[in-house]
């Protein structure tokens, strides 16, 4: 009753809160809808935040649920076979239930996310991504156990069954619901081959290692592999879907949808970014940059007037002439002309904006490789240079791309229309356009290589997640068992540091060698350049000056993009608008963050910054007619291949450590386990022989001083056992000579006047005494009352000899309660804190005859009720017994328990005795707490399981 009390607490405290929250607007990752947001829980769960309370309310719940008294055990199973099949069945359909529930909710997780967990640019440093991706492991940590749990309440329906065969009955079971289910109910939210490998790995798990209880990590690692098993097979999902939603998007029959991008982004420019910086010459670009509409790729032409000048320009992808770029040019129907006018300081501003709608400009991309590199471009949905484009018109076969993967084309021009479909390697959607036009889109799937690296960036947070808990239940732990956490923990602890260690700092030397390896390489490749750049303007003795033609021959020759400075402006540029745009500055010393004192080194690599993000420089100088020059190469315009980037190295570090880690944490507990494992067992062994069981004998296959350690436990325990019976042997002689002497002293005192009556009767008879029948009467009245005694002291020797040995087991002490309480109907016997299973370490015999002896002498003392209160504790249950009788006496307080006291006048003074010896032999004991008008108290404290 508490439990469902708490239960019922906690959920409307979880709804209350999520309520409340969904109010909140905080400029926070957590509070912000558009990082994450379901309609689950009518859009309760509407936020990153309220997504994290309901896996902590899941967790709480879990802890709760996993209770006895709502999970039982079934004790008291039918014989009937075909109830038990029944149950059986309906425990499987709620697995798989259970099992959809878990990819539905997954699936919501990649579906409602703006994130793309599996993406490269995935920032694993970032807090927020850490906590979303612990948070993926909690819900799936609930949903594992509850699968875990569920599995392992079949395997107890049949109980005297062989488990594994049970376990194949299961597995076959939920395989027919789930054909059975996926055939009336295809809801898609987890394919059939990762519904069998779950269940199969859950099924071994309960079915193959026992208790599933102890299995905390196996479950959290399991929970960490299902998760990203599920979560990748949405992500594939939910790519192929907008990868078939924008290829749609792409072939717009007209100009509508792109000029509201484009109308929209201006005026939020102007409504939320306007000031003095973004008027200048660079201002075009930042309207560029804040973008949407760049994400596609669109070549575009932005132009900035101020008081009908052009203040900037800026042009990607649009491939403008001269005169086309100064003249109000003639509009074809794939350009698009948005116009924005207004107001500012006093001056009047008009924005410019020529869109090319075309997927052919699209797919022939001439965007500069900078901005490729910017933030903006690597958050495109659409990688274009992953994307094959076949088109289709009037029977003529056109490409668009150098990647299409196809060697037969017919087999896709031959597709029915509106065709889209995925093969397994490659995702294909057919468009139909204007003009007869048939556009194939292809994108390469991700093969197993990328599948394993996307998916180790997650495992790899998840696995030190693991080892954290793993680390703090082990602390918690300490106070309960000493040697898990002296020995094993600090074995398995010391392992992986020891393994893990040279491994962290072998791989940050290699990142730096890495680095260095990178920076020398970029000095090399920019230097090169520059000298070929130096010796071609070199080569013509008769140069004297630095020409325009000249420079632009190099450039078109050569294939460099590269600036020269006259001292320290810029004179010319192969790049020359991102200077007229204010990109970068004129001059050479803030384009190189050098401060205007510091003087410039020739041939030298510098660090810069180019819009936020870091590039290398090269200068070098050159004279030419008496005049120094410097040349600038950058490899923003000059890009570099690394053999390996340290963005790589990063994640193949990532990658190598997960896989290793797992393999070590799991190899160091599997080698710790085969160590422990002998002493855990020693400890348990001793454990029983505190309780006086001496019979134990340890099987090991261990070795060395292991095995020798369990051999002389092994004989300890035979010699402790041969002393103690000797012991019991000679307590008992004892105790027999101490009984017989007592039995004999009991036995004298009604003989004497039995004999006594008997001479008299004689003696009346012999004398024809008219008395006799009344002497007769009285005599044989006496005669029957002794004997009624020393029925009574034999019956109470009987018991004594014959007392069983103590054998220690696992007794369930509520049952043994109830079966006392049934003995004495006479009485008011109420219970306080009574479940339904209560297990301690007890003899079940000895055990109830405490419990009778307690009630009895309640009785005896007059009590009318009986009040009989349970307080489960760590190592400890306690039996609290009231009764309303007469009190103990002050002065025989602390005399209860003593051999042969007692209060009556008939009472041998051996029960309450007998009572303490047996409790105090097997871990337990028994207290007088109080005794006054109110009642009397006794605890009885019994050694849990």
């Amino acid at each position: 009753m508490k439990t469902i009390l708490k239960i019922s607490g906690l959920t409307l405290f979880y709804f209350v809160l999520l309520y409340i929250l969904k109010g909140f607007n905080l400029k926070n990752p957590f509070f912000d809808s558009t990082y994450f947001s379901t309609t689950f829980l009518f859009g309760l769960i509407g936020k990153p935040i309220s997504l994290f309370i309901t896996t902590i309310f899941g967790l709480l719940l879990l802890n709760l649920l996993n209770n006895k008294e709502l999970f039982p055990l079934i004790k008291k199973q039918t014989e009937k076979f075909w109830v038990k099949s029944i149950i059986f069945i309906v425990v499987a359909f709620f697995f798989i239930i259970l099992l959809r529930l878990f990819g539905a909710t997954l699936k919501s997780i990649i579906f409602d996310s703006k994130y793309q967990l599996f993406n490269t640019s995935f920032n694993l440093l970032d807090f927020f991504n850490i906590a979303f991706i612990l948070n993926l492991l909690g819900i799936s940590f609930f949903f594992t156990f509850l699968l875990i749990k569920t599995a392992n309440f079949s395997k107890k329906i049949f109980t005297s069954e062989k488990s594994f065969f049970v376990g194949i009955a299961f597995f076959i079971t939920l395989l027919v619901f789930n054909i059975l289910i996926e055939k009336f109910f295809p809801l898609h939210e987890i394919n059939i081959f990762s519904k069998f490998l779950i269940s199969l790995l859950i099924i071994i798990l309960v079915f193959g290692f026992g208790k599933t209880s102890k299995l905390i990590f196996s479950t959290l690692f399991l929970s960490s592999f299902i998760s990203l098993l599920i979560l990748n097979e949405h992500n594939s999902a939910k790519d192929y879907k907008i990868f078939t939603a924008l290829s749609h998007k792409l072939v717009r029959p007209n100009n509508f949808y792109l000029k509201a991008i484009i109308q929209n982004d201006l005026e939020d420019f102007v409504n939320q970014q306007i000031n003095a910086e973004n008027l200048g010459n660079n201002s075009a670009f930042k309207i560029w940059e804040n973008s949407l509409f760049h994400l596609e790729s669109i070549g575009n032409y932005i132009l900035v007037y101020k008081n009908g000048q052009i203040l900037s320009y800026f042009e990607n992808n649009f491939q403008l002439s001269e005169t086309e770029r100064k003249a109000d040019f003639q509009l074809n129907s794939n350009i698009i002309k948005v116009e924005k006018f207004f107001s500012f300081d006093r001056n009047e501003f008009q924005i410019v904006v020529f869109a090319n709608n075309s997927i052919e400009n699209i797919f022939n991309s001439t965007s500069a490789d900078f901005f490729k590199n910017l933030s903006s471009f690597q958050n495109k949905i659409f990688d274009f240079s992953q994307i094959s484009l076949m088109i289709e018109e009037n029977n003529k076969i056109t490409f668009l791309s150098d990647n299409f993967p196809f060697s037969e084309e017919s087999q896709l021009s031959k597709s029915s229309k509106n065709t889209s479909f995925s093969n397994g390697n490659y995702s294909i959607v057919k468009v139909f356009g204007n003009n007869s036009k048939i556009y194939t889109f292809i994108k390469r799937n991700d093969n197993l290589t990328e599948f394993v690296f996307k998916n180790l960036k997650i495992f790899f947070i998840h696995l030190v997640a693991i080892f954290l808990i793993y680390l703090i239940l082990s602390l918690i732990s300490l106070k309960k068992s000493t040697i898990i956490f002296n020995f094993k923990f600090v074995l398995v602890l010391s392992v992986i540091l020891i393994t893990t260690l040279p491994l962290v700092f072998l791989g940050f030397y290699l990142r730096d060698f890495a680095e260095k390896k990178n920076f020398d390489a970029i000095e090399f490749k920019l230097r090169k350049r520059a000298n070929q750049v130096k010796n071609y303007i070199l080569s013509d003795s008769k140069n004297v000056s630095l020409s325009t033609e000249k420079l632009n021959e190099i450039h078109k020759n050569l294939g460099i993009n590269f600036s020269i400075y006259n001292s320290s402006y810029c004179i010319y540029s192969t790049y020359e608008e991102f200077y007229t745009n204010g990109i970068l500055d004129e001059n050479l010393q803030k384009n190189l963050s050098l401060a205007e004192n510091q003087k410039i080194i020739k041939n030298k690599i510098y660090q810069t910054t180019i819009y936020h993000k870091i590039y290398h420089s090269f200068v070098a100088e050159i004279v030419l007619g008496g005049r120094k020059y410097f040349i600038e190469i950058n490899s923003a315009f000059n890009p570099i291949t690394m053999s390996i980037s340290a963005t790589d190295l990063d994640m193949a570090l990532i990658s190598t450590y997960s896989i290793t880690g797992f393999i070590i944490i799991l190899m160091a507990i599997f080698l710790v386990n085969k160590i422990t494992s002998p002493i855990l067992r020693l400890s348990e062994a001793t454990k029983k022989m505190s309780t006086g069981d001496f019979d134990i004998q340890i099987e090991s296959q261990s070795f060395g001083e292991l095995k020798e350690l369990t051999n002389n436990f092994n004989q300890m325990a035979k010699q402790l056992g041969t002393a103690q019976k000797q012991i019991i042997q000679m307590e008992r002689e004892a105790t027999w000579q101490e009984m017989a002497r007592q039995v004999a002293h009991e036995i004298k005192n009604p003989l004497t006047p039995m004999k006594l009556a008997i001479q008299q009767l004689i003696a009346v008879k012999s004398d024809n005494s008219p008395k006799y029948e009344e002497y007769f009467e009285k005599i044989t009245s006496t005669l029957l009352k002794q004997i009624e005694i020393l029925s009574k002291i034999a019956d109470e020797f009987s018991a004594f000899a014959k007392m069983p040995s103590v054998k220690v087991q696992v007794v369930n002490l509520s049952q043994i309660l109830k079966d006392v309480e049934n003995l004495y109907s006479d009485i008011s016997i109420t219970f306080e804190n009574l479940e339904s299973d209560l297990f301690v370490a007890s003899d079940k015999e000895y055990l109830s005859r405490v419990f009778i002896n307690l009630i009895k002498n309640a009785k005896e003392s007059e009590a009318k009720k009986i009040i009989i209160s349970i307080e489960r504790k760590i190592e400890y249950t306690f039996v609290r017994i009231w009764n309303n009788g007469k009190k103990i006496d002050n002065e025989n307080f602390n005399k209860i328990f003593n051999k042969n006291f007692s209060t009556k006048e008939k009472g041998m003074g051996l029960g309450l005795f007998l009572s303490k010896q047996f409790l105090q032999n097997t871990g337990s004991d028994i207290l007088l707490v109080d005794s006054n008008d109110n009642g009397t108290i006794f605890e009885v404290k019994l050694k849990n399981e």
